[in-house]
């Protein structure tokens, strides 16, 4: 049985995704605030659409086209490569930790 209510979604979201957050090698935004925000709005999407499609994301209403949007969306990665965050700026790598180590030290 799914959980209705945001907050467990959002509980259960959280947990799935810090299990890839720590296999990947990838991090979350220090900024919990944006982490609390894109993580309700994957548990929003999930209980409305049935899955957690990332919240930055226009959906096409096309099941193929939109599964590369759950989280973690199909383009994350390489947007990490290239700008130290994903686009919804839930995931970081280890280039915009560095930079923030860089601007903290």
């Amino acid at each position: 049985m799914e959980p209705d209510d945001v907050h467990q979604l959002g509980a259960i979201i959280r947990a799935r995704l810090e299990r890839y957050v720590e296999r990947s090698g990838l991090k979350f935004n220090p900024n919990s605030e944006i982490v609390d925000h894109i993580i309700t709005g994957l548990a929003q999407r999930q209980q409305k659409l049935g899955r957690a499609y990332c919240p930055c994301r226009m959906l096409e209403n096309d099941p193929k086209i939109d599964l590369k949007k759950v989280c973690p969306c199909a383009w994350h990665r390489n947007e990490i490569l290239a700008d130290g965050t994903c686009h919804c700026q839930l995931f970081i790598g280890p280039k915009a930790t560095e930079a923030q180590g860089d601007a903290n030290g």
